[in-house]
């Protein structure tokens, strides 16, 4: 796991989890590029502790890629200037044929 600044853990907010709505009390790393956490503000997703560690203490896949496609569709021009060797596109294309 990843630390995450202090500079960006100031910019959030008391959100809810994606996928059910309780206070999101951990934040989920949902990006991963070049085999390291991305420590961007859009790409750290709020989720409860059920759903970020209820599969006997790991992420569900299913939660796991929506929180991917939310980050991904956040952050897009982003991730293309600053993490170009992975098609962004692509990806948020598959996961919304999959989720959406």
């Amino acid at each position: 796991m990843r630390a995450i600044p202090q500079k960006i853990r100031k910019q959030f907010k008391q959100e809810k989890c994606l996928t059910c709505n309780n206070i999101g009390n951990e934040k989920h790393h949902a990006l991963v590029y070049n085999g390291k956490q991305v420590n961007e503000v859009f790409a750290i997703i709020s989720l409860c502790s059920y759903c970020h560690r209820g599969n006997n203490g790991a992420i569900w896949q299913d939660v796991r890629e929506k929180s991917e496609l939310k980050a991904i569709k956040e952050g897009l021009g982003e991730l293309i200037i600053k993490y170009p060797r992975f098609n962004w596109e692509q990806r948020m294309l598959y996961l919304n044929k999959k989720y959406d």
